[in-house]
């Protein structure tokens, strides 16, 4: 399976820190949390579908950012730790 990142914002998690933002009078609003992968291959909604408030990302993959595609799958179970023995060998794509 090739992945391709397609990330969202989750939107509860995005409105609930806009809101504290807004009322504390910071102006920061921390992106790093609230984010999810899914292979473009598995997806077939449209972009303007996947961007709005209502979407249900629900069974994608958590992830932060900063982060690769290969290390957020990793934190999820999907595979095991790559930097551990010959486990990057096992990643789809990878060449021994």
């Amino acid at each position: 399976m090739r992945w391709c990142a397609v990330f969202v914002v989750a939107a509860a998690v995005a409105g609930a820190q806009s809101r504290h933002a807004l009322s504390s009078g910071s102006a920061r609003i921390d992106l790093a949390q609230g984010w999810a992968i899914r292979s473009s291959a598995d997806v077939p909604q449209t972009g303007d579908l996947i961007s709005s408030a209502g979407f249900d990302a629900s069974t994608w993959y958590p992830a932060t950012v900063p982060s690769t595609v290969i290390s957020a799958l990793a934190n999820d179970g999907v595979y095991t730790d790559p930097y551990s023995g010959y486990n990057l060998r096992s990643i789809p794509g990878t060449t021994p």
